[in-house]
């Protein structure tokens, strides 16, 4: 691996950082069942706080190593957290209200219980909102573009600059957790909605 002289313990670390909290997130998430493995340690709060964490280590390690172009865009990427992140967790706290529980885990019991409003006109905002932040924090069109060559116009992939081999790999593989997290999050409002409409 070919490291900047400038670089530091923060820019080594970074990497095991992002990916353990993208894991961690994962397994606080009910993915194959409603009982997630890891859904005592935290709810809703916990999961935005490890998401933000990892953000949060990968922003210094962009600029870590004095590149000018992960200077940019760990900026643009913090802005785009200071917009994003607000607008997850209202939407994850619109479900949370009507389930009586911050704990993803009763969440998802509660939406399969009778009584659950599945078209309430504030579960349709929510998942509205939540496809945005989709789209903003795992850096698709027309937030970001991730396959393209010019580092002037990324957001998260001009971070990511300076990392090669091991480190870029996880921090890729933690990238992909990222979007199956919030897929998944996506995924358990869409099938609630559909529930709704077959009652």
């Amino acid at each position: 691996m070919v490291i900047s002289e400038h670089a530091s313990w923060v820019f080594t670390l970074t990497p095991y950082v992002a990916f353990l909290t993208a894991v961690s997130a994962g397994l606080m998430l009910p993915m194959l069942m409603a009982q997630a493995p890891m859904s005592l340690f935290g709810g809703a709060l916990a999961l935005v706080g490890l998401m933000a964490l990892g953000r949060f280590f990968l922003a210094p390690g962009g600029l870590d190593p004095a590149s000018t172009f992960g200077g940019m865009g760990s900026s643009r990427e913090m802005t785009i957290a200071a917009i994003a992140e607000p607008a997850m967790m209202l939407a994850i706290f619109t479900v949370a209200i009507a389930a009586g529980s911050t704990n993803l885990s009763e969440i998802v019991l509660a939406s399969q219980g009778p009584g659950w409003k599945f078209l309430d006109p504030s579960h349709v905002l929510a998942f509205a909102a939540m496809f945005i932040v989709l789209l903003a924090e795992t850096g698709r069109i027309p937030v970001d573009n991730p396959a393209t060559h010019l580092e002037l116009k990324t957001i998260h992939e001009a971070m990511l600059l300076e990392y090669f081999g091991r480190y870029l790999a996880l921090i890729e593989w933690a990238s992909s957790i990222k979007q199956l997290v919030l897929m998944d999050g996506e995924k358990e409002r869409k099938s609630a909605c559909s529930l709704g409409l077959e009652d």
